[in-house]
Parts: C-alpha cells; sequence; structure tokens
C-alpha cells in the first residue's frame, strides 16, 4: 500500500496538510475539480482523475477522498444545471 505522500506525487500534488478544493468551470465551459495549496499554483483536473486520486488516496486519508468526493458531486450537479 502506498503512503499518502506517495498517491499525492502520483498525482501531480504536493503533501501538503490542507487543500482547497472546488470546481471549477474551464475558458471552454467544461468543469474540472480545482486544487489549491499554499505557496504553489492551482492544479486542475477532470472529473475522472479526480475519481481516481480519491479511489486510490482513501485508503491512507480518507477525510481528503471525502473532500473529493463532494466536490466531484457539486461539480456534477452543476454541469446537469448549466445544460
Amino acid at each position: 500500500m502506498l503512503l499518502r505522500p506517495a498517491v499525492l506525487k502520483c498525482f501531480g500534488l504536493p503533501d501538503r496538510a490542507v487543500f482547497e478544493i472546488e470546481p471549477h468551470r474551464d475558458d471552454l465551459g467544461m468543469w474540472r475539480i480545482k486544487v489549491a495549496h499554499d505557496g504553489d499554483p492551482a492544479i486542475f483536473m477532470s472529473q475522472g482523475h479526480a475519481t481516481k486520486l480519491a479511489d486510490v488516496i482513501r485508503p491512507v486519508d480518507y477525510y481528503l477522498a471525502d473532500q473529493i468526493d463532494a466536490c466531484i458531486e457539486r461539480a456534477v450537479r452543476y454541469t446537469k444545471n448549466s445544460n
């Protein structure tokens, strides 16, 4: 089993204690997941990529996985409401 820092690194994220995770609409109107953290530029990922991150990180950081899942649910809801 991978540890939290290794999982985050695989997804291009640093090992920070706190992340700001929110849905973000890009210039093409696609809803993506924005992951921001102190001192570094935000990282944007597709909903599918974020779902995979939540699945992989869940065994080592259930709280972060829940945050990602909640953000994906909001993005899906926004996608349905914007069409």
